[in-house]
């Protein structure tokens, strides 16, 4: 099991601070405001901004919402964390966490795209992909709201 510890200066654990910066990465890329996601999660924007800050942590049902409304998966806000931490029992000082990576900006661009350009990306990517790590259909749909 693993813990997080805040320092003890009061501030928030690296990882919800991580989890803040990416959602806020996701609405801005969108051009969305704190205002317009809070309407459609049903909080006021005021909770947007402390997600955001990392002063208020993210429960797992806000998070989904979040993901859903960015049409993306709620795993978009936790990859790569993993090798920003220390693997220990107790993560009491993390390392500083990085920029989300290229796979991150690809999902976060592939959200955008339409089922069209959905479709063609995804054709492209099996066409290219070694046949051990061949692609396999999403099981999921994948059609825009």
């Amino acid at each position: 099991m693993i813990i997080m510890a805040d320092d003890k200066l009061g501030r928030p654990p690296e990882m919800d601070l991580v989890i803040g910066r990416r959602i806020k990465e996701s609405r801005k890329s969108r051009k969305m405001s704190q205002t317009s996601l809070a309407s459609e999660v049903g909080v006021a924007w005021q909770q947007i901004q402390k997600y955001e800050g990392g002063k208020n942590r993210v429960s797992a049902s806000m998070l989904w919402k979040i993901a859903d409304v960015f049409d993306m998966p709620v795993s978009y806000f936790f990859s790569d964390i993993a090798e920003d931490f220390e693997k220990s029992e107790i993560i009491g000082k993390p390392k500083k966490a990085k920029a989300p990576a290229r796979e991150d900006r690809v999902v976060e661009l592939f959200s955008q795209l339409g089922n069209a350009e959905k479709d063609a990306v995804f054709s492209f990517l099996k066409s290219v992909a070694k046949p051990e790590t061949q692609i396999s259909e999403p099981e999921v749909d994948v059609t825009v709201k």
